[in-house]
């Protein structure tokens, strides 16, 4: 699939993120502090500062773990205000 050259640009590799796919959007994505999981990056009102990163880059750099947090983060949100 070719990749639009309008498209979010990943800040770990440098390639092009695909908007109608998944993606960690760094910094603010939402209204949110820090990175969060995006499923649609051109559905995502606000991407946030940071940029974006794809989900391979951000496992290689923070593992997968990590992601596995962030999927499940919106949840543990929403259990926490009850």
């Amino acid at each position: 699939m070719t990749v639009s050259t309008d498209a979010p640009v990943c800040v770990n590799c440098g390639v092009p993120v695909d908007p109608t796919g998944p993606a960690v959007a760094l910094a603010g994505a939402n209204g949110c502090t820090g990175p969060v999981f995006v499923a649609f990056v051109a559905e995502a009102p606000t991407l946030g500062t940071g940029g974006v990163v794809h989900l391979t880059c951000y496992i290689h750099a923070h593992g997968d773990r990590a992601l596995a947090e962030l999927l499940h983060a919106p949840k543990q949100r929403a259990m926490d205000r009850h």
